[in-house]
C-alpha cells in the first residue's frame, strides 16, 4: 500500500508543477501547438516518471547486524497491525471510484455512438458528417462532425465545419480523452480536472486560430461563437464548438502572435524535473566492494571483502533468538545453522547445547556442549566472500573480532576453530580419523584451509574420555578433501 500512496503523492506533485508552469508561463502566448505538446508531455511525464527508477550503486562493507533487523521487523509488523485496516478501506474506497467512473464513461461512449449510427453519414474523403434534425451544439469526435445545418446559415456552417475539421483531422479527440482517464485515475486531485480544462481549452484556440486562417470574414466567425453559446452538449470527451469561455477564444483570436524570445518558457520546466528525479527516483543500492585477492602464506587466497555474520550466543540465548538468526542466514548466506539437544537449568541458563552449521558447498561442523554447569559463551561467525566463497567456523568468545576493511595482514582462516590462548597446546588433533601428536597450534597452522570440509570441537569431559585421552581442554576433530 505504501508504494501505491507514494507513486499517487509524486505523481500528483508532477501534474501540479506542470499546471502551474502552463498557467503562469505559458496560457496567454499563442505558441498553441507548443502547448499542446507541453499538456500532453505533462501528463504523460506526471503518470510514467514516477514509476521510472534510477539506481545508484554505493559499495560498502556490511556486518549482518541481527538485533537492527529485529528492531526494524517487529516495527514494521507493529506499523502494519495499526494501519492495515485502514489502508484496506482506502484502496478499496479509491478502486470503487474508478471503476464507477470507468462506467460512466463506457455509458456515454456507448451513447455516443448509438447517436452516430442512427444518424445518416455523409463521407467527406476521412471525414464523416452527420447533419442531425437535434437542437445540438456541433461537436467532433475523431473522424466524425455532427452539426445541424438548420440552426445556421451557410456562412456560419462554414465556419462551424472548418473549426471541427481542425479537430478531427488533427486528431483532437485523443487528447481529451487522455485528459478523460487523468480524471478517472487521479479523481481525487482539483488540479487533474483544471489540467483537463487547459487541454481542451488549448484544443479551441488550435481550431479557431486555422479555420480562421481558411476563411475571409474573421469577424463572421467571432459571431458565429455567439451565437451557439446557448447550445448545450452531454458529451464531455467530444471535441466542442463551445467548449471553454468565448470570451477568452475570442481574445486569443485577436491576440497578436507570441514572439518567438518566448520560446525559452516552455524550458522552464526542465530545472524542476531535474531536481524531482534527483530527490525522488534515484534509489541507492548498497553492493559489497571488490577487492583483488590476497595470498596467504602457504598459497592460498581470499577476498578482501565480504558480508560478516558474527553470532554469539550466552547461557542466556533464547529460542526466538536462535531462530531469528537462523532465518537471517539463510536468506542472506545460505547457510543453514541448527540448534538442537539444549538443556536448561533451574535458572533457564542454557547447560547443554549443539550448535551445527551446513554452508551447503560442502563444509559443514558443530559445537557441542554438555554439562551441568552454564555454558561459555559460543561465538559463530560466517563470512561470505563477493566470489560467493564462505568461510565459516566456531571462535572462543575472547577471539578478536575480524575487521571488514581489508588488512594488511590476511586475516587468520575462519574454517579453523580458534582455541583459547594458553590452552591451545593440550588440544587433542584427530585429522581425518588420525590422533596427532605435537602442539596443536602448530598442527592446525600447516592444514590448508581450502581442503577444510569440517570441523568439530568438543568441550565436554563426558565426550573427551572417549577419545582414550586425559584431555580437559579438548578434542579438534577436523576432516580434509584429501
Amino acid at each position: 500500500m505504501e508504494p501505491i500512496l507514494l507513486y499517487f503523492l509524486k505523481s500528483s506533485g508532477l501534474l501540479l508543477l506542470f499546471f502551474a508552469t502552463y498557467n503562469v508561463l505559458l496560457k496567454k502566448e499563442t505558441f498553441f501547438n507548443h502547448n499542446r505538446v507541453f499538456l500532453l508531455f505533462g501528463l504523460a511525464t506526471s503518470v510514467l516518471l514516477p514509476l521510472l527508477q534510477i539506481e545508484k550503486v554505493i559499495f560498502t562493507e556490511r556486518k549482518i547486524s541481527i538485533a537492527e533487523n529485529l528492531i526494524t521487523n517487529s516495527n514494521k509488523l507493529y506499523n502494519a497491525t495499526q494501519t492495515i485496516d485502514w489502508t484496506i478501506i482506502i484502496l478499496n474506497l479509491y478502486i470503487l471510484v474508478v471503476l464507477g467512473l470507468i462506467t460512466k464513461l463506457i455509458f456515454q461512449l456507448v451513447q455516443l455512438f448509438k447517436k452516430l449510427q442512427t444518424n445518416k453519414i455523409q463521407n467527406c474523403g476521412q471525414l464523416k458528417l452527420i447533419d442531425t434534425d437535434d437542437d445540438t451544439v456541433p461537436f467532433s469526435f475523431f473522424n466524425y462532425i455532427v452539426y445541424s445545418s438548420k440552426l445556421y446559415s451557410t456562412d456560419e456552417l462554414d465556419a462551424i465545419l472548418a473549426h471541427e475539421k481542425v479537430h478531427s483531422t488533427e486528431k483532437h479527440s485523443i487528447d481529451v480523452l487522455l485528459a478523460t482517464l487523468l480524471e478517472i485515475v487521479f479523481w481525487f486531485h482539483p488540479t487533474a480536472y483544471l489540467y483537463k480544462k487547459n487541454i481542451v481549452q488549448n484544443l479551441e484556440f488550435i481550431a479557431d486560430k486555422q479555420a480562421t486562417s481558411h476563411l475571409n470574414n474573421k469577424k463572421q466567425y467571432q459571431l458565429t461563437l455567439l451565437k451557439v453559446i446557448s447550445h448545450q452538449n452531454n458529451f464531455s470527451f467530444t471535441n466542442q464548438f463551445y467548449q471553454s469561455l468565448i470570451k477568452k477564444r475570442i481574445v486569443m483570436l485577436n491576440k497578436e502572435e507570441s514572439k518567438k524570445e518566448n520560446l525559452w518558457k516552455f524550458g522552464a520546466i526542465v530545472p524542476f524535473l531535474i531536481v524531482f528525479v534527483l530527490l525522488f527516483q534515484i534509489t541507492v543500492v548498497a553492493q559489497q566492494k571488490t577487492f583483488p585477492e590476497i595470498t596467504n602464506p602457504d598459497g592460498s587466497t581470499v577476498n578482501a571483502t565480504a558480508i560478516i555474520a558474527e553470532l554469539e550466543y550466552t547461557k542466556d540465548a533464547t529460542k526466538a533468538e536462535m531462530e531469528s538468526d537462523a532465518v537471517r542466514l539463510k536468506k542472506s548466506q545460505n547457510v543453514d545453522l541448527t540448534f538442537s539437544n539444549i538443556k536448561r537449568n533451574n535458572k533457564g541458563e542454557i547447560t547443554a547445547i549443539t550448535i551445527a552449521f551446513d554452508d551447503n558447498k560442502g563444509s559443514t561442523g558443530k559445537s557441542e556442549t554438555n554439562s551441568d554447569k552454564p555454558i561459555d559463551d559460543i561465538k559463530f561467525v560466517s563470512k561470505k566472500y563477493a566470489t560467493g566463497k564462505i568461510e565459516i567456523g566456531f571462535y572462543d568468545t575472547d577471539q578478536p573480532k575480524m575487521k571488514m576493511a581489508p588488512p594488511p595482514v590476511p586475516p587468520a582462516p575462519l574454517a579453523k576453530a580458534a582455541p583459547k590462548k594458553g590452552k591451545i597446546k593440550n588440544q587433542l588433533i584427530i585429522l581425518n580419523g588420525l590422533k596427532l601428536k605435537g602442539e596443536s597450534d602448530k598442527i592446525i597452522e600447516s592444514i590448508n584451509t581450502k581442503d577444510i570440509i569440517s570441523i568439530n570441537v568438543i568441550k565436554n569431559k563426558e565426550e573427551i574420555k572417549k577419545y582414550d585421552v586425559d584431555n580437559e581442554d579438548g578434542v579438534i576433530i577436523i576432516e580434509t578433501k584429501k
